[in-house]
């Protein structure tokens, strides 16, 4: 329509008019076509400066968070220096221990040492006073033994009559009493066996002198260790103690318990 337009007014106007016209219209087109490239490059500004806004605005963000960053690594930084200089501190007192701990383990060692040595005086001590012992023990009933021995032989003044009545009446005793044990005597001692000795006679004449036992509830040495008197009556400590010691509470064993016969 526009078109039309135009062509009605170049046939309205002349020649030189119609020059005129054209010149005019190819300026409207020039400049509408201007205007349209002007408004174009305006948008694509806008648009340019919106990004650009936005990547100030991103590299803004972005300085921020390296600047956080950078803080906590500083941060990180100045607690591993306190964790080195603490560690550094730690293996200080480490090293202060340590030589303490070589120190009392050295004077340990030589106070094991120290114990040792005790321990093997202490045991040598101890043999020599277990053989001390022994030698008094033995030396004391060999004197108790001889001491017997030679008061029974004080008292064998009797008849032969009284002397086989007082025999038989002594077997007698030993053979009904629990304490003088035939099979333990025969066991004990093998060479009163293989003699065929009679254990009882064996020991009223003999086995008591020698500090034999008639069972194992009765200790002849001990018996005449404890009791001098018995001794010096020259009396079979086994006797003694069937007739005598047992009334007067007097023990047959080195024990606290009184033995009862049945």
């Amino acid at each position: 329509m526009k078109i039309a337009q135009e062509s009605e007014m170049k046939v309205s106007l002349g020649t030189a008019d119609t020059a005129l016209f054209d010149q005019v219209t190819l300026l409207q087109k020039l400049y509408i076509a201007e205007s349209q490239k002007n408004n174009k490059d305006s948008r694509e500004e806008k648009k340019s400066g919106g990004r650009a806004e936005a990547i100030v605005t991103i590299a803004s963000q972005g300085d921020t968070d390296v600047q956080k960053v950078i803080e906590r690594g500083d941060r990180h930084r100045h607690t591993l220096a306190q964790a080195r200089e603490l560690l550094f501190d730690y293996e200080a007192e480490l090293d202060v221990f340590g030589q303490a701990i070589a120190s009392l383990d050295g004077k340990l060692r030589e106070e094991k040492a120290i114990s040792r040595s005790l321990e093997v005086r202490i045991r040598m001590l101890n043999s020599e006073l277990e053989i001390l012992q022994r030698e008094r023990e033995l030396e004391r009933t060999a004197h108790v033994l001889a001491l017997f021995e030679a008061y029974s032989r004080a008292k064998g003044v009797l008849s032969r009559r009284k002397a086989r009545t007082a025999k038989k009446t002594d077997h007698a005793a030993l053979h009904s009493s629990s304490l003088f044990d035939v099979d333990w005597y025969l066991a004990e001692y093998s060479d009163v066996a293989a003699a065929g000795l009679d254990p009882i006679k064996h020991y009223l004449n003999e086995g008591a002198k020698e500090g034999r036992n008639p069972s194992r509830l009765f200790d002849t040495i001990w018996y005449l260790t404890s009791y001098p008197d018995v001794v010096q009556a020259g009396m079979n400590p086994l006797l003694h103690y069937l007739r005598y010691g047992k009334a007067e509470d007097r023990q047959p064993l080195p024990d606290v318990w009184q033995y009862s016969e049945t």
